[in-house]
């Protein structure tokens, strides 16, 4: 799930659609776009090929540019 709301809000949002189970640890699946933007390439595709469901928040445009590229080398 990518979204601009806050993060707290997207953590809410995707439990409550089933995209984030209850016990998966919010740290390793939830970013916003400055976060991910930070991580080196092989941390990015590390985490967007890992299993269960994944938030991003506070994501601009040049963030979801970057998510597509990283979805795209995959």
């Amino acid at each position: 799930m990518i979204t601009g709301d806050a993060k707290s809000t997207a953590i809410a949002v995707a439990k409550e659609l089933n995209i984030l189970e209850q016990h998966q640890n919010e740290n390793e699946c939830c970013f916003t776009g400055v976060e991910f933007a930070a991580l080196d390439d092989k941390k990015r595709k590390e985490i967007l090929g890992s299993e269960g469901g994944r938030v991003f928040s506070r994501v601009e445009p040049r963030h979801k540019r970057e998510l597509v590229k990283c979805l795209m080398e995959m």
